[in-house]
């Protein structure tokens, strides 16, 4: 028997199959997250990137405010810089960073990209 879905225990029905041996969701749940973690960044955040050994800095230049980053987050920016799928960044960032609790670094994944959001980091994106 292969993986089961980390969101199995969320779901009204059983989960179909899952199709990754690195991701643990199934397709129905995999489609969801992938929706929930897709961002356009704008250009003037993209262009204020700034990578360094143990994380990055972000320049606002909007607001004037920096932010700092540590390296999974870098990481996630780094992703959304280069348009990877969601997919492609969840199966990345579970191999880069062994991840041991995948629930819980989706989870993280999610509320880091809501954060951005909040920001005013997306395309189309108003600070709240």
């Amino acid at each position: 028997m292969g993986p089961t879905c980390v969101m199995e225990a969320y779901a009204a029905v059983p989960c179909p199959p899952v199709q990754s041996a690195i991701l643990p969701l199934c397709p129905v749940h995999l489609a969801q997250i992938t929706g929930e973690l897709r961002l356009a960044l704008s250009q003037h955040i993209r262009d204020n990137f700034l990578a360094k050994a143990d994380g990055a800095f972000v320049f606002n230049r909007k607001s004037g405010e920096v932010y700092s980053l540590n390296s999974t987050a870098a990481f996630i920016f780094e992703a959304l810089i280069e348009e990877k799928e969601p997919a492609d960044l969840l199966e990345q960032l579970f191999t880069d960073f062994d991840v041991t609790a995948p629930l819980e670094a989706i989870r993280g994944c999610r509320q880091f990209i809501e954060e951005l959001k909040k920001l005013g980091f997306g395309e189309n994106d108003v600070p709240a």
